[in-house]
C-alpha cells in the first residue's frame, strides 16, 4: 500500500538476496509494478553481483550492479 499511487522510476536494491524467500515478493510487488523502471543492485562480493545480473537477465530488467 505504501507504494500505491506513487511515481517511482528507479528501484534500488542495497544488501538483499533476489532469489529464495525473497522471490515472490519480488515477483508479485516489485516487478509487476515496476519491471519497466531502472533498477540499481548495489552488491558487497562477487557471488551477490552474479546472482544480481542473473536475477535482471531472468525478468529482463533495466537493470545496473554496482559494487560498493
Amino acid at each position: 500500500e505504501f507504494i500505491a499511487g506513487k511515481k517511482i522510476d528507479e528501484v534500488v536494491i542495497m544488501g538483499h538476496s533476489f532469489f529464495g524467500v525473497d522471490k515472490p515478493y519480488y515477483e508479485k510487488v516489485l516487478i509487476s509494478r515496476f519491471g519497466n523502471c531502472r533498477w540499481t543492485f548495489y552488491c558487497h562480493i562477487e557471488k551477490d553481483e552474479v546472482n544480481a545480473q542473473k536475477f535482471i537477465d531472468n525478468y529482463g530488467l533495466n537493470g545496473e550492479i554496482v559494487r560498493w
